[in-house]
């Protein structure tokens, strides 16, 4: 039961951020700070340990680092997504929602590029790829 709040809780913070992502390209910082509150209060009652923050916390910086080095080609606030999601989803949750968001947005990157719907330098919301990749993996482990 308890699982199924932070999936639920994961699920309305990466449709906030989308709706963001799409209308805006930006995330506003408010909307991961009131989720990383809600998550880390969850944690302090389910009395997780710190320890599962790690793969999250090594994501989101590999992100972080990685918007630094190619000037923002991936955003900021994609790391502060993924760091926020640390508070919700297991280390190995997370990375299977990132990689298959990689793989969405691979895919649809292509098939706009084919289309010349979009060039090199076009950018494209990655938060609703991991909104999608989310719902995905969800269905998945439910089974």
């Amino acid at each position: 039961m308890q699982q199924m709040w932070r999936y639920i809780g994961t699920f309305l913070f990466l449709t906030v951020c989308s709706v963001q992502d799409i209308g805006r390209k930006k995330i506003s910082v408010t909307v991961p700070v009131l989720f990383a509150v809600l998550g880390i209060a969850l944690d302090l009652w389910q009395q997780a340990y710190c320890a599962e923050y790690l793969p999250g916390i090594v994501l989101a910086g590999s992100t972080f680092l990685f918007a630094k080095v190619t000037q923002e080609q991936i955003g900021m606030g994609d790391g502060l997504v993924l760091l926020v999601l640390s508070l919700f989803l297991t280390g190995k949750e997370l990375i299977a929602v990132f990689l298959t968001a990689l793989i969405a947005a691979a895919v649809v990157s292509g098939v706009l590029l084919a289309l010349k719907r979009a060039g090199r330098r076009s950018r494209l919301a990655f938060v609703p790829f991991l909104t999608a990749a989310f719902l995905l993996q969800w269905m998945l482990w439910r089974r």
